[in-house]
């Protein structure tokens, strides 16, 4: 029979005030709807003429480890101890709810500089230390923004900061199996001839690659991922896909993708369409 797994990601305070409160909503509405076309310009124009106030509810909205998305204010020690209240408050539910372990618990390493390999390593290793002193364990996992890898430099950085599992072999792109295989595997690094103590665990199929760069329909990604398992269950394959707490959200721009992630997670019918 199939292995189902997935991993669960991406944005961890996407339900702390789902989707926003009254007054992120206020200020979002005045940046995209002031008046005439709107650009990157416009956008910023209308954020320095934010009030302070105002400011300080958008930093706490869109506060992360690393905030390369948004870049209209550098990162403090003030939004440091932001996301350190909210990622304290999210990983004690987490832990309540779902009783987890120390084996469960992975990162979400920031983008890595593809012309400084010391710049990532020193950014995760610090990224690594800051959530294992939140959570009191030691983090073992890992999951790629955009499904970043750029090998073999990527998983050398993650064994050197203590990673043991990977779970960003995929496509971000397209369905299927990056790796030529459904079942983890221990990551060999051809460049130096040495067998790693990484494991990797490939995905075949990912919420965001369905509905933003395959455009599928939620019926449609349903369908595609039926399709893949029963085929990994008659070879006894692993079928392990990513999802985003937001598609389960029912909000726009996800409404109606949370019964196709529900779908996702029953076992295979036993015969092929």
């Amino acid at each position: 029979m199939a292995t189902i797994c997935y991993a669960w990601d991406d944005a961890p305070f996407a339900w702390l005030d789902a989707p926003f409160t009254w007054a992120e909503g206020c200020i979002i509405e005045k940046l995209l709807n002031g008046g005439g076309a709107i650009s990157s310009y416009k956008i910023r124009e209308r954020l320095d003429a934010l009030p302070d106030d105002e400011k300080e509810i958008l930093i706490k909205l869109f506060v992360r480890l690393d905030v390369d998305e948004i870049q209209f204010e550098k990162r403090t020690n003030k939004n440091k101890q932001i996301l350190s209240h909210l990622l304290k408050k999210e990983i004690d539910r987490c832990k309540q709810h779902f009783a987890l372990n120390s084996n469960f618990w992975g990162m979400h390493p920031s983008w890595q500089d593809l012309s400084n390999e010391i710049t990532s390593k020193t950014a995760w290793a610090w990224e690594k230390s800051e959530f294992e002193n939140m959570i009191t364990s030691p983090a073992l996992h890992a999951r790629l923004h955009y499904i970043h890898l750029r090998l073999p430099y990527t998983y050398r950085i993650l064994q050197q900061i203590g990673i043991s599992h990977d779970w960003s072999m995929g496509y971000p792109d397209a369905i299927g199996f990056r790796a030529g295989t459904s079942k983890p595997f221990i990551w060999y690094d051809l460049g130096l001839e040495k067998c790693t103590g990484l494991t990797i665990h490939p995905f075949c199929i990912m919420d965001v690659t369905c509905k933003n760069y395959l455009n599928l329909s939620y019926d449609i990604s349903t369908s595609k991922a039926n399709h893949l398992k029963q085929m990994l269950q008659s070879l006894g394959g692993t079928f392990c896909f990513i999802f985003h707490n937001e598609s389960v959200s029912n909000s726009f721009p996800w409404r109606g993708w949370k019964n196709t992630i529900i779908e996702w997670t029953k076992k295979p019918n036993n015969h092929l369409d």
